[in-house]
């Protein structure tokens, strides 16, 4: 199966759009990542990974589940460049589980910066259906966990404090696809 971004023709002096949408969210059962013994964190990343057996059927493509440390160095790099892992989870020492869509198009980091970090990539403005399956996603998730919610702070997360009501971002790279080189640029 090719990865989300291999499934766009690429012709020069044409622009392409990417969009990302991530949501975090936090087990009210559970401290914050960073407050969490070692112990802890491993204990609910296995429950998590327990519970979440059903997503591959939720996403309709196989998705593989993993702890961070099986993965080769290399691939996790690789996976960095492709923003499917940031620089702070690839630099947690607590373990760390990670749900992998075959298209990439689908990433799910257990006990990262938040407990859960579910994050949706694809081509072409694709935005509305993104949102619906991410919305789908969360859904699905948040009957398995209980998420730590607030009635006046909304969704309460450790990594981003000042997006606390929804926990979502979204995001959009434009590129330039010429015959020398690929120019980005991302909002």
């Amino acid at each position: 199966m090719l990865k989300w971004y291999e499934q766009v023709k690429m012709d020069p002096g044409k622009y392409y759009v990417s969009n990302r949408i991530r949501l975090a969210r936090n087990w009210s059962e559970y401290h914050f990542p960073r407050r969490l013994r070692n112990d802890e964190a491993s204990e609910m990343v296995q429950r998590m990974r327990d519970a979440l057996q059903e997503l591959p059927m939720q996403q309709h493509e196989n998705v593989r589940d993993c702890l961070l440390t099986e993965v080769p160095e290399v691939r996790r790099m690789a996976m960095r460049e492709r923003r499917v892992l940031s620089s702070s989870i690839l630099e947690r020492k607590a373990p760390v589980g990670l749900f992998l869509s075959e298209s990439e198009n689908l990433s799910l980091v257990l006990n990262g910066d938040d407990h859960i970090r579910l994050q949706l990539m694809g081509p072409n403005l694709g935005m509305e259906e993104l949102y619906r399956n991410i919305d789908r996603l969360d859904d699905f998730m948040n009957r398995q966990f209980e998420y730590a919610f607030d009635a006046h702070y909304g969704y309460l997360t450790s990594f981003r404090p000042m997006s606390a009501r929804e926990c979502a971002q979204i995001s959009f790279c434009i590129c330039r696809c010429s015959r020398r080189a690929s120019s980005f640029r991302s909002f």
